[in-house]
């Protein structure tokens, strides 16, 4: 299994960390395919979890609707020019989505529960879409680099857009890194058995070290320019949005009684399995990143 998750991310890893560099469209592509996937994983989830109990269950929720809405947010991240434009391009699009999936309720739904399916059938692509879309907007964030930065110039022109969704992406994945390897050393007490049994607090405080350290180095040591303190908080941000949202995930897939969203990737379980902590720290990173472009 470990062999697995580390060929994965070998490969995995450089392709979103090129994906970044590169920006449009390749960004745009990349999160708008794991949108898509994400959300056929979830409306999955759903299907299994009502197998038996609603009529529709066999048939399922409309991936195509999910996915076309999850991936006009994350054009939309895209093609916005400011957050402002951003802000109202993804409520007019979350507004078409509602009233298409009301008009699906009412013209398929035959099953019990429908509150739970129509939540359901609205939340992934509200939740993953908006959450790439954040991704892909944080890319296009443009602000006067610093000076004094310890990157040399020619990477530092890249934009601080670049380094923003970096700070989100290795931040998260510092904080897995931390959670993993000090919960499997140390790691005695169980943070929440009934839902993640793997997950202890001394993983969670090694996960809480590992993205304070990292945003500190990647908030104050490039063109970001953060000041220590402020990185320091978004560290500590992220050391706890991050593991709140592979909680929610984990609470999903106990619903559906499986242990991986998926198995796309070999040993990481499925596209859910590896967004679930990036969608929150996105939006987070996103709205540090327009507050402290305007201020300063």
């Amino acid at each position: 299994m470990l062999i697995h998750r580390v060929l994965t991310a070998s490969v995995a890893v450089p392709i979103i960390l090129a994906a970044a560099w590169f920006g449009p469209p390749w960004i745009t592509a990349l999160a708008g395919l794991a949108a898509v996937i994400g959300v056929w994983e979830a409306y999955r989830l759903y299907s299994l979890s009502t197998t038996g109990n609603d009529g529709v269950a066999a048939k399922g929720l409309p991936a195509a609707l999910g996915g076309i809405w999850s991936a006009a947010l994350v054009l939309g991240g895209e093609l916005a020019a400011t957050p402002c434009d951003f802000a109202k391009t993804a409520g007019a699009i979350c507004t078409a989505g509602c009233i298409a999936s009301a008009l699906w309720m009412i013209a398929a739904w035959r099953g019990r529960r429908w509150v739970n399916a129509a939540l359901w059938l609205v939340l992934p692509p509200v939740c993953i879409g908006g959450g790439l879309a954040c991704a892909v907007a944080l890319r296009g964030i443009e602000q006067a680099p610093v000076a004094d930065s310890l990157i040399p110039a020619q990477i530092a022109n890249a934009g601080t857009g670049l380094w923003w969704l970096l700070l989100g992406i290795l931040t998260v994945y510092a904080a897995d890194t931390g959670a993993f390897s000090v919960g499997r050393l140390i790691g005695r007490h169980r943070m929440a058995p009934a839902i993640s049994p793997g997950k202890t607090w001394e993983g969670a405080a090694g996960g809480m070290a590992g993205a304070v350290i990292a945003a500190i180095a990647l908030g104050s040591g490039t063109p970001l320019g953060l000041e220590v303190w402020q990185a320091a908080v978004t560290g500590v941000i992220l050391g706890i949005v991050s593991p709140a949202g592979d909680l929610m995930e984990s609470i999903a897939k106990r619903w559906a009684g499986v242990k991986d969203s998926g198995a796309i990737f070999p040993g990481h379980g499925g596209m859910l399995d590896r967004l679930d902590s990036l969608l929150p720290s996105f939006i987070v990173v996103y709205v540090m990143a327009v507050y402290l472009s305007a201020v300063k």
